[in-house]
């Protein structure tokens, strides 16, 4: 239940949030509230024309399809999670799920669940 700022993987400033999520699901851990807190404390006293891609990933547990389907729907609690704790617009996020189509490590990695399964954060404007 942490959070990394790092560059994504196309070169943008992102902020990284792991182990986010019970297994399977997209209901949000209470002891990731903190760290989804600070973020929202920054975003909603960022500019109002700012603009923040949720991108949503999962590891390869569960197939294509399914691994799609639960990004979706992890980013949309985020997205939620934003705009009913912080009242920010819904205009102001994109959301992306990738599924397994972008891994940070091989699924062959002792912590490939814990890795690539994630939410990243990216400021476009």
């Amino acid at each position: 239940k942490g959070a990394a700022i790092k560059n994504s993987l196309d070169g943008m400033p992102a902020v990284y949030f792991f182990n986010l999520f019970q297994e399977h699901s997209a209901a949000i851990f209470r002891e990731s509230y903190p760290a989804l807190y600070e973020y929202g404390k920054a975003l909603q006293a960022s500019s109002p024309e700012s603009v923040v891609v949720i991108a949503a990933h999962a590891d390869e547990n569960g197939g294509e399809q399914e691994s799609l389907e639960l990004s979706q729907r992890r980013a949309d609690a985020v997205k939620y999670f934003f705009m009913t704790h912080f009242q920010i617009e819904a205009h102001r996020f994109i959301v992306n799920a990738y599924g397994d189509h972008q891994p940070l490590v091989s699924p062959a990695h002792p912590d490939a669940a814990k890795l690539n399964n994630r939410i990243e954060l990216i400021r476009i404007r």
